[in-house]
């Protein structure tokens, strides 16, 4: 038999909010959880046909997706989602995040250290800790149901949830450019001037302005300063 863990727990979810979310179907849940997380790999979730696996319990979330997902910007996303989608529409949230932790304990794949770890920021009642629970229940429970399909494999490491932090990871504003992404992919050397930048933001005044004749690089150089300084859980 099929194990359906991840299902359970997004259907208890739905089961909670559609009335209030006004919604009808639980790909309409799953896309507003989910979306922009599928938007970062410029993919759009357009077919509910391929959603419609996942929240029936006939299958996992997207391979392609968990690369986003386990890592911290992904799951900080996801967590945001949550706790501005669901939280505030949770007639009981404490009962609810009591409830998944039931689910996510009677679950024999997934090890007594990560369920240890969980159950030990849920004791926590702040929205930040709850939306994080619930989250990282719900990654975990999709893995596990991925083991129970597959008959083996290991549990990832769940580094990137931050469990033990008191406040959310810092969010930065994304840079807009026609090619966002090749600073950080491409750029070779600069450690230099990446080390002078970062000293001199966060040892001193906090401002600069850089400055220079065109053609130099200076905007790949801040964009890879703000895509670096933005995996940082601590300033």
């Amino acid at each position: 038999m099929k194990q359906k863990n991840f299902y359970n727990i997004f259907n208890a979810l739905y089961d909670e909010v559609q009335d209030i979310l006004e919604i009808t179907q639980k790909e309409a849940l799953y896309s507003l959880l989910f979306g922009n997380i599928y938007s970062l790999i410029n993919d759009d979730l357009y077919d509910y046909d391929n959603i419609r696996k996942i929240t029936s319990g006939n299958g996992t979330i997207h391979k392609k997706v968990l690369k986003v997902l386990y890592t911290d910007t992904g799951f900080e996303q996801f967590r945001i989602n949550i706790e501005t989608v669901c939280l505030p529409v949770l007639e009981n949230k404490q009962d609810f995040v009591n409830e998944a932790l039931r689910i996510f304990q009677s679950d024999e794949s997934i090890p007594v250290t990560i369920k240890d770890s969980i159950a030990e920021g849920a004791s926590d009642e702040s929205d930040y800790a709850l939306s994080r629970t619930i989250a990282a229940i719900m990654l975990c429970l999709d893995h596990s149901d991925y083991i129970a399909a597959k008959g083996k494999g290991a549990f990832f490491d769940t580094d990137f949830m931050h469990l033990k932090s008191k406040k959310p990871l810092p969010v930065y504003p994304r840079f807009v450019t026609e090619t966002p992404n090749a600073a950080v992919n491409n750029l070779i050397g600069r450690t230099d001037d990446l080390e002078k930048l970062n000293n001199s933001i966060f040892s001193g005044s906090g401002k600069i302005m850089l400055s220079a004749v065109g053609g130099l690089g200076k905007t790949e150089l801040v964009k890879k300063f703000v895509y670096d300084i933005s995996q940082r859980e601590e300033l």
